[in-house]
């Protein structure tokens, strides 16, 4: 992963919608829009009202769609006139802006993939207000705080959550402590999980999953072949198992160019390292000793290459870290692993997993080692059909990587979070737009009162004395 830049979850603005509204034909879309922006500036007519009144119909979901979003009724009403004027003028022409606007002329019924980042993509307070919101995600740090792991005394809660246990400590020295591997893949995963229970919620369903890195087991558990508690103690295994390995010497630098080409020159001048990361058509990852990959960046350097040495404590992904890839298998081993139910790519082979507990083990366990073959993964699951990538997890790292990949290529990309909004506007936004696209969803859940948290600005309040959600058991 790319993105290691951490920061707190961004203060929520207030947020109006989402006004969904759909119809057969572009001219009657209008109609509605234009019904819809004379209630809204009708004085008399709370705004409320009119969204209240929107969500009861929503369950209308014809070809032409609209999502809209905003911070107030001013920006509402210049959405939706700004809607109005251009799909009058260009009925056919998709509109998705991060303001707030959403429209898609004809619904896809194309299949979608989930994709769950890695290590890098972790943040303090990660999924922190959509757990306030909704009781579905919620439920995973629940779930996760029940756990302990041997020789701690936190839990990943307290790590991901330390305000609201009153920490004393800087943010500086939270964050490192999240960024060890031990806790940031177990914290990853439940994050994840808090995205996927909503999903399951709102009965959005992929039709294949893949992840990078780390991110490929919680892939697995989105296929249904483990479960939710072997899920986060393998993530936590798996973490201990590369904290570990780090003790052994190594280095990763990134270099800008095709992963051909890079190959290519290190092979002509005898250069023995790995290639960790095929992250992008013209970014890779190398992994190796530390006089291997200085050896390598002097190489790449003279041949007009740019590289940069990354901040990682040994040479992930290489023969340097072999030392963790037995006990790995040895600890699947003791697990239930099943068949997945839909197709998981893998990342050292980027085509989808074998059938058998075996064959499964074998190829997660290898993964370790093994170059991350990111490119050729999303390149097969395009191939195969897949038109539609939703991001599953904290950042947006992997949408970034996929929208390179697959650069000229017909495909969406949607982050479910972002660390430039609250965690619930980022989401809201997400599903207005995947429902615009016909993405087959029940859209009355995300404002069903049975899935929302009870008096959601006191539930995880900082520096309670009393529980907080950090501290449920």
């Amino acid at each position: 992963m790319t993105d290691t830049k951490q920061e707190n979850q961004t203060p929520q603005a207030s947020l109006l919608g989402p006004i969904l509204l759909s119809a057969l034909t572009p001219a009657i879309l209008g109609k509605k829009l234009r019904n819809l922006l004379l209630r809204l500036e009708e004085p008399t007519i709370p705004c409320e009202q009119t969204i209240k009144q929107n969500h009861l119909s929503a369950t209308e979901q014809y070809k032409y769609r609209i999502a809209i979003l905003a911070t107030s009724q001013e920006e509402l009403i210049s959405h939706v006139r700004e809607a109005l004027c251009q799909i009058r003028l260009q009925p056919q022409k998709q509109i998705s802006k991060q303001s707030g606007i959403y429209y898609n002329a004809g619904a896809s019924t194309s299949p979608v993939a989930f994709v769950f980042p890695g290590q890098g993509s972790q943040y303090l307070g990660m999924t922190e207000m959509l757990s306030r919101t909704w009781q579905p995600a919620l439920a995973a740090w629940k779930q996760a705080a029940k756990l302990r792991f041997t020789g701690e005394k936190k839990s990943i809660n307290e790590i991901v959550f330390p305000d609201s246990h009153g920490s004393k400590q800087t943010p500086e020295k939270h964050l490192k402590q999240l960024t060890d591997t031990q806790w940031a893949q177990p914290a990853i995963g439940t994050a994840s999980l808090a995205y996927l229970n909503l999903l399951q919620c709102l009965g959005i369903q992929a039709d294949a999953v893949g992840g990078h890195s780390y991110g490929e087991l919680t892939a697995l558990y989105a296929a249904k072949a483990i479960d939710s508690d072997t899920l986060l103690k393998l993530a936590r295994r798996r973490g201990e198992l590369m904290r570990d390995a780090a003790n052994i010497p190594g280095a990763m630098t990134a270099v800008r160019s095709p992963a051909k080409k890079v190959e290519e020159i290190l092979l002509a001048h005898h250069v023995k390292v790995r290639l960790a990361n095929d992250n992008a058509p013209n970014q890779v990852v190398l992994s190796g000793t530390v006089d291997t990959i200085e050896q390598a960046e002097a190489v790449l350097e003279s041949q007009g290459l740019r590289v940069q040495r990354l901040p990682v404590a040994t040479a992930f992904h290489s023969s340097v870290v072999e030392s963790a890839e037995k006990p790995f298998l040895d600890t699947l081993t003791r697990e239930d692993i099943c068949t997945p139910n839909i197709p998981v790519y893998a990342n050292t082979t980027g085509l989808p997993y074998p059938d058998g507990p075996r064959s499964i083990r074998k190829t997660l366990s290898s993964q370790i080692t093994n170059t991350v073959r990111f490119v050729e993964q999303i390149n097969n699951m395009h191939q195969a059909g897949i038109r539609t990538f939703v991001e599953v997890g904290p950042g947006t790292v992997l949408s970034g990587l996929i929208r390179r990949i697959l650069k000229g290529k017909e495909h969406t990309c949607i982050s479910l979070n972002s660390k430039k909004t609250s965690d619930v506007t980022a989401f809201i936004h997400a599903i207005g737009r995947m429902w615009t696209l016909g993405i087959p969803m029940n859209i009355q859940n995300l404002w069903a009162e049975q899935f929302s948290v009870e008096a959601p600005r006191t539930e995880l309040t900082v520096h309670r004395t009393e529980p907080s959600f950090a501290k449920v058991a």
